[in-house]
């Protein structure tokens, strides 16, 4: 069992509650360090005011029981360890440039990084100091991260809600602080707040292999793939022959796709229904000012209550549109992401739970990787936006393993469109409202490579690699975590146990190589061999008889391949 020990002050349980995101089960939150430690095989501590006797029983434990991982240089701690003599290797190509951004309120953090200086800084580290150190104990070692890691990893998953102040009154499209970021030079290719957390749990990992035990992780992609893409599509009152158009490019290669939807779905739109699509809303919010009963009014767009919203302009207003949305039903938005560029604005490529000043909401943010229009105002050609969208779905699936978030506007694959001045002439010409002098416009244009062409590339390319990425909605996905959240993972006399079983729940077993895929797939459905945070892993899907039962038990090691038990010293 994994100790956790809970801050006073919530923003400080952040890593640990994303930890759960990432998979982890198997821990337990305690209120104070002066508890009996002797059941838990490793110790987390966040940020904390430890007392004298605190100390004592943590150097106990490490002495005569497990590690302790601290996620904070927290001064009682480090103070009564003595010298921590150890900086750990982290090899550039798993974890690369700084593990946080600029932000108001927190420093800049310093780099992961090789050092052999041996001196230890409290202070918040800079490039010169190493971002974990660690001390060898009898039975476990002690490692301490020489920054804040919950504080790195909530600004930079959720900067956009902390960096910017205008985000208290609301904000349109344009405003958000990436705007400094040229598209053409500085795609955000790296999500910052993910790779740390694939760090420690990594470490964490790592440390209970040395104890004997192989910690299963339940994987965030359903149905054993790699990762998984969202095709999203913002509606804005364009005529039914583009939407049909943009929708039938998908049918033809049976790929589903989530429409936000600005105006009631009905008459010449109803074929909608026809389509593997999921509906949500896009309501507009006049003079960018967050209503509530704009938000209400959405609700009637669909003959059900929607579950998805992504605001006109990604219109954001905090703290009150998070708890109108909650009131009204909603579990999911999609309003935080890119500025003017792709990527990992958010510093995650995978939905996360929105948290505002301390506070939880219960309302999963799926940030948004790229957008077509955001493209179309800069000087960009077809290859440079080609080669974005491969390079992050070629790092998805081999490295970061992330739900990737696409949006598109019909108008602009009907089109097209090369430059957002495609659309001011389509409108110019009053021809946007009108189907028929619409496809005629369409038949006028000359030949070029524009969003179209992107889009249908895109889709191929996914078809291509569907034996490693899903291709899903938001509303499937928003469905999945929530289901996860209830799977559960025991260890009882070298059994393992994992209840809550549902159809297309993935567990990815760490330290078990492709040698076992046939023993794993005796016990699971479909499975295959994966890197992960530099873990040879397996990935399993559960199978239909597990899915019956709600539970799979497992004897023996967990898959372990040769775990290795506790080593004198804490291992290496």
């Amino acid at each position: 069992m994994i100790g956790v020990l809970k801050s006073s002050i919530n923003r400080d349980n952040y890593a640990t509650k994303r930890l759960h995101d990432f998979g982890l089960r198997w821990f337990r939150y305690i209120e104070s360090a002066r508890d009996d430690l002797s059941e838990f095989h490793l110790l987390l501590v966040p940020k904390s005011e430890l007392s004298k006797e605190e100390t004592e029983n943590i150097l106990d434990f490490l002495e005569n029981t497990g590690s302790v991982i601290s996620l904070y240089p927290n001064e009682e701690l480090v103070h009564n360890v003595g010298s921590l003599n150890e900086f750990l290797e982290v090899p550039q190509d798993q974890l690369s440039g700084h593990v946080m951004l600029d932000s108001i309120d927190v420093p800049v953090f310093g780099r992961i990084c090789n050092i052999g200086d041996t001196e230890f800084s409290l202070e918040m580290a800079g490039s010169e100091f190493p971002a974990l150190a660690r001390r060898r104990f009898n039975k476990g070692s002690l490692f301490v991260f020489s920054y804040s890691l919950s504080d790195s990893v909530l600004e930079t998953t959720q900067r956009l809600l902390t960096v910017n102040p205008k985000l208290g009154d609301g904000v349109k499209w344009g405003d958000y602080p990436g705007n400094l970021l040229d598209v053409t030079k500085e795609p955000l290719d790296v999500p910052y707040s993910d790779i740390q957390m694939i760090f420690l749990r990594s470490l964490i990992l790592t440390e209970l292999h040395r104890q004997g035990i192989a910690l299963p992780i339940v994987w965030h992609v359903p149905y054993a793939k790699r990762t998984c893409v969202m095709i999203t599509m913002d509606e804005d009152w364009t005529n039914p022959c583009c939407l049909d158009h943009s929708l039938n490019l998908l049918a033809e290669r049976n790929l589903p796709s989530t429409l936000f939807v600005t105006e009631k779905i009905e008459g010449s739109k109803a074929f909608l229904f026809q389509h593997e699509c999921d509906l949500a809303v896009h309501p507009f919010h006049k003079n960018a000012t967050f209503s509530k009963d704009t938000l209400r009014r959405s609700t009637g767009f669909l003959s059900e209550s929607p579950k998805g919203v992504r605001n006109h302009r990604r219109l954001v207003a905090r703290p009150e549109m998070f708890s109108a949305e909650i009131d009204l039903g909603f579990q999911w938005e999609s309003n935080l992401g890119v500025s003017k560029t792709s990527g990992f604005a958010n510093g995650t490529g995978l939905p996360f739970f929105l948290w505002d000043n301390g506070d939880e909401y219960d309302l999963l943010e799926f940030p948004i990787h790229f957008e077509d229009d955001l493209y179309l105002f800069e000087e960009a050609n077809f290859d440079f936006r080609e080669s974005v969208i491969r390079k992050m779905l070629e790092e998805s699936r081999e490295r970061f393993f992330s739900c990737l978030n696409l949006a598109f506007h019909p108008i602009h694959i009907f089109l097209n469109s090369t430059s957002i001045a495609d659309y001011e002439d389509c409108k110019q010409h009053g021809v946007s409202k009108n189907g028929q002098k619409l496809q005629e416009y369409r038949a006028s244009l000359p030949t070029r490579k524009g969003v179209e062409n992107l889009f249908t590339a895109l889709l191929d390319y996914l078809i291509a690699e569907s034996h490693d990425i899903l291709v899903t909605t938001c509303q499937k996905i928003n469905d999945y975590v929530r289901e996860c959240q209830s799977v559960e993972i025991s260890f009882d006399n070298r059994k393992t146990t994992i209840s809550g079983c549902f159809e297309g729940l993935t567990i990815l077993f760490p330290f078990t190589d492709e040698s076992r895929l046939d023993e794993v797939e005796n016990l699971f459905a479909k499975a295959q061999s994966i890197d992960v945070g530099g873990i040879r892993s397996i990935l399993a899907q559960v199978s239909s008889e597990g899915v019956r039962k709600g539970s799979i038990e497992i004897e023996g090691e967990s898959f372990s391949s040769n775990a290795p038990g506790t080593e004198e010293g804490g291992g290496c």
